[in-house]
């Protein structure tokens, strides 16, 4: 089984998040997407999660998991458990992110216990891969300035 991992903000979740889990997802047979619970920019966790799941509502291969504590934390806190059960040795764990987001988990072999394998796959930017030049800054910028025109082009 592969499953893919990708942590983040999402704050809030748009075009080029979007764009991103499906690709990811379309390469495992599951995908887990940890959500941050922090609020920024007046997008709390919970809200970036319901459009999240909004989003993939038709994909039951796609787990939209608000974190606990940071994402990243939590994803570790899943592959440990996942590496403590025996689902573990038919396991091909991809943990998905940028540079800066993959060098988090640098301690991963420490964790993964029984998993068969674990590969760390670097994704580009989410926000100039759908060519609207749209960024979770940007997406907030429109909330604050009640723009919600520029705001629903972007989801």
């Amino acid at each position: 089984m592969r499953l893919g991992i990708l942590t983040g903000k999402f704050k809030p979740p748009h075009a080029g998040h979007y764009k991103t889990i499906l690709e990811i997802a379309d390469t495992n047979d599951e995908t887990h997407v940890f959500v941050s619970p922090r609020e920024e920019g007046g997008v709390t966790g919970a809200q970036a999660m319901k459009i999240l799941k909004e989003y993939f509502k038709k994909r039951p291969d796609i787990k939209i998991i608000l974190a606990d504590k940071s994402p990243v934390t939590s994803a570790y806190d899943f592959i440990e458990e996942l590496g403590k059960s025996k689902k573990a040795e038919s396991v091909d764990l991809r943990v998905y992110g940028l540079p800066v987001d993959l060098s988090r988990f640098a301690s991963i072999d420490k964790f993964k216990g029984g998993i068969r394998s674990v590969e760390k796959k670097e994704t580009s930017r989410p926000e100039f891969e759908t060519g609207s030049k749209i960024s979770g800054t940007l997406m907030r910028q429109f909330l604050k300035d009640d723009d919600k025109e520029n705001f629903i082009k972007g989801l």
